[in-house]
């Protein structure tokens, strides 16, 4: 396979695409799309399709959510301060004190989240809580506020991208912007082959406010099995859960439970020992929240699967990958969708 290219991942870091508010993302994903094929389209919940092969009888999906968990601004008060609701899931703690990019219709500013300081705290234990928290984007009032954002205006995080050892990087909303990163690259890797099957890459959209994106998606495409691509936690932090095992730079994590085909999980783990790719399995006893759930109902139900990037401090702004994990799920995919025919089978029994 072809080196990654960090600069087109730094891109895709870069855009600010809150649930809902994708369309930053969308528009540079569609214009790399249009470099590997003609076949592409936005869906009007605002995920976008690439395909190839597009007359096969067989379809195959790739899909990574791209959108991001942020905050929306609920309120301003009479001192120009900003009160914010969750888009997605945040940590309250993890807010504290970050600095914010705001989309507004006069583009993007910039604030900073503001607590009462310690000095000033009764019970300095308690943890914070948003509605206690709000943004300060340094206006005199309420009244000044207002020239700048308006009520419903969204933020994300403004933590940058940033490499680091061992080749690893660190940023906000890897979750799951390296997953629409790997749909890409799946598909420009199979276009150059010939295949007895379609393939149809997806940015879905709102995935961190309950898969919606991939709901209509996975209904327009139709397709027979899916690559659901995303990232998940690790368990090799100090503060790490001695019942899971996933680390970041073994390699690509591979699920297994109900939300994935036993034979699909199979194909994958066998692919990923013949061709000597770093892998790592991913136990669940339940629906795992992904996109891969919402697929796996689509219609009369379809085979679907799970494909993870292990990351370090989910729903952060410091969430970290390694590029060498982004690779082994970009082969993965590339070689076992190069095995998948009309024939195969992945019936239940």
């Amino acid at each position: 396979m072809a080196k990654l290219d960090k600069i087109k991942i730094k891109k895709l870091m870069d855009t600010v695409v809150p649930s809902g508010y994708e369309q930053e993302i969308v528009k540079l994903w569609v214009n790399e799309a249009k470099k590997i094929t003609k076949d592409v389209y936005v869906d009007s919940v605002g995920s976008a399709h690439a395909i190839i092969n597009p007359n096969a009888p067989f379809k195959i999906i790739v899909a990574g959510h791209c959108d991001e968990i942020g905050l929306v601004i609920k309120s301003i008060s009479d001192k120009g301060f900003l009160r914010v609701g969750n888009i997605g899931g945040w940590d309250a703690q993890v807010v504290v004190g970050q600095h914010v990019i705001i989309n507004t219709k006069k583009g993007k500013i910039r604030g900073v989240i503001g607590k009462k300081p310690i000095h000033l705290i009764e019970d300095v234990k308690a943890a914070s809580k948003l509605k206690d928290l709000y943004v300060d984007i340094g206006a005199t009032d309420r009244k000044d506020a207002e020239t700048m954002v308006e009520i419903g205006d969204v933020m994300v995080m403004d933590q940058g991208y940033l490499e680091l050892a061992n080749n690893r990087f660190a940023c906000r909303a890897c979750d799951n912007k390296v997953g629409t990163f790997v749909a890409l690259e799946v598909l420009k890797g199979l276009a150059g082959k010939k295949l007895p099957v379609c393939v149809e890459a997806i940015a879905s959209t709102q995935e961190e406010i309950g898969c919606r994106g991939i709901t209509a998606a996975a209904y327009l495409a139709n397709a027979n099995v899916g690559f659901i691509v995303d990232t998940t936690y690790t368990d090799d932090t100090p503060d790490s859960s001695p019942n899971y095992d996933l680390k970041i730079g073994k390699g690509v994590a591979i699920g297994r439970g109900p939300h994935v085909n036993a034979k699909l999980f199979e194909l994958l783990k066998d692919t990923a020992k013949a061709k000597k790719i770093a892998y790592q399995i991913e136990a669940s006893g339940n629906a795992y929240g992904t996109d891969t759930d919402r697929f796996q109902l689509t219609r009369g139900g379809a085979v679907s699967s799970l494909i993870s990037i292990p990351c370090r401090y989910l729903h952060s702004p410091s969430e970290t990958c390694s590029f060498d994990d982004i690779q082994a799920s970009i082969d993965l995919l590339v070689e076992t969708i190069s095995k998948i025919t009309p024939k195969t089978d992945f019936s239940f029994i």
